[in-house]
């Protein structure tokens, strides 16, 4: 039974604005345990107000990713979540070239079908010739009086 003092509604709003309310605990209760926003003590003002402004972002964001998940039927935990997506791997390997130059090649591991299926559900594109990326550093040291090239 729910009780509101809002007796002009009819007694589906009642309901969707309940389910949305239980929808508004449970993110704020992922963001306390979940994401670790909690437990953390502050005494000065501005670290207040910045750990809300996080949380404040933080919620939006978490309540977007459930809805989506929920639409393409995810119903997983938020800490399976996570733990699955743990499970992406960067490979760094750094080949010199010179004394002072060196090519670094960065791949991404390949997403596994259920990670897949998350970044597609989160409207997101899965580009797996994304997952390389190669540049060339240098850490020679620059003469002062020389500008550098244009």
């Amino acid at each position: 039974m729910l009780s509101t003092s809002h007796t002009a509604w009819p007694v589906k709003k009642i309901a969707r604005t309940y389910w949305r309310l239980t929808e508004i605990e449970a993110t704020f209760r992922v963001m306390k345990s979940d994401l670790g926003s909690r437990p953390v003590v502050h005494s000065k003002g501005e670290r207040i107000e910045g750990h809300l402004f996080i949380n404040v972002l933080t919620y939006p964001a978490a309540h977007l990713m459930r809805t989506k998940l929920k639409a393409s039927n995810i119903h997983d935990s938020w800490d399976s979540l996570r733990f699955g997506l743990n499970q992406i791997h960067r490979i760094t390997t750094v080949m010199p070239k010179s004394k002072h130059r060196y090519l670094v090649l960065k791949v991404d591991q390949n997403l596994r079908s259920f990670m897949e299926r998350i970044v597609q559900s989160l409207g997101m594109r899965y580009d797996p010739a994304a997952i390389r990326t190669k540049e060339e550093v240098s850490d020679k040291p620059r003469d002062p009086e020389k500008p550098p090239h244009p």
